[in-house]
């Protein structure tokens, strides 16, 4: 798929909370953090905003590049990693491209991996119903008219060979 930006909105939210806020109510397509968020780290708010649920990409920006810090990154769910000092225009807008093409691919697999479990349950339970309907019923069938054949025949070899078919 080709990407078009339509009319990009940026928005800035300064406070910690406050940002969280908007990421939960999955106002953007895509969230940049910054690593230095006063009392608070980049890595904290992408982390605390996956476990209550966002599912929009998040790129983190830092000051300087940091090995140590693109790794935790990453292990936390972030998209990208950007060094703010090494940003322009066309890094940042291919940045945001993966990074949104990225959540529809995984969004696509989530979907995908539903419905199979959706397709296996509802094969299950058909199959299910098919045993209980069909060999089932037959099985215990057989088994009630070796039971009444165990009855009427004398000699304990015979009944012996019944008892244990019917078992």
């Amino acid at each position: 798929h080709d990407f078009q930006w339509s009319r990009p909105e940026l928005a800035w939210e300064p406070e910690y909370d406050r940002a969280l806020e908007v990421m939960l109510a999955g106002a953007y397509d895509v969230y940049l953090l910054d690593y230095r968020l006063g009392p608070h780290s980049g890595l904290e708010l992408m982390q605390t905003a996956i476990a209550k649920g966002c599912r929009a990409p998040m790129i983190l920006l830092t000051g300087q590049g940091d090995h140590a810090v693109d790794l935790q990154a990453m292990e936390a769910g972030a998209a990208g990693y950007l060094v703010k000092g090494a940003i322009d225009a066309p890094i940042l807008e291919r940045a945001i491209r993966y990074a949104i093409q990225q959540q529809r691919i995984l969004d696509e697999l989530v979907e995908t991996r539903m419905r199979i479990a959706e397709s296996r349950e509802s094969e299950r339970l058909h199959l299910a119903r098919e045993l209980h309907d069909g060999p089932l019923q037959d099985l215990i069938g057989a088994r009630f008219h070796l039971g009444v054949l165990a009855g009427m025949v004398d000699g304990e070899p015979v009944q012996a060979q019944v008892t244990m078919l019917q078992d």
